[in-house]
């Protein structure tokens, strides 16, 4: 090479043996690293997926036991008056050509 582009070639140093050998290693530090926080996060999520899933089975759990007491009651309340009753009280039932009165409390 010749003119200012040989100088600059020739004035450039290259790295040693030994200052290769920690660029490689520091590079292999890194992608450890990296596979690390990858497989962590993944396991911590794994952990509150798990968590969810044992809440939400619970809350089914829980559900199913309300359903079963709740039809026990509707057949045991199998007349139509008590199941008339407890329509207009917990639903608010009203019979085609009645008013239905709500009272505001001031």
């Amino acid at each position: 090479m010749r003119g200012r582009w040989g100088r600059i070639a020739r004035s450039v140093r290259w790295p040693t043996r030994r200052s290769r050998r920690w660029i490689v290693l520091g590079l292999g530090v890194a992608v450890v690293s990296l596979l690390f926080a990858v497989f962590l996060t993944r396991g911590l999520g794994i952990v509150h997926l798990r968590r969810d899933l044992v809440r939400l089975d619970v809350a089914a759990r829980e559900a199913s036991a309300e359903q079963k007491s709740l039809r026990a009651e509707l057949a045991s309340s199998s007349q139509a008056k008590v199941m008339e009753d407890q329509a207009r009280e917990k639903l608010g039932l009203i019979k085609p050509g009645e008013e239905k009165v709500i009272f505001v409390e001031e």
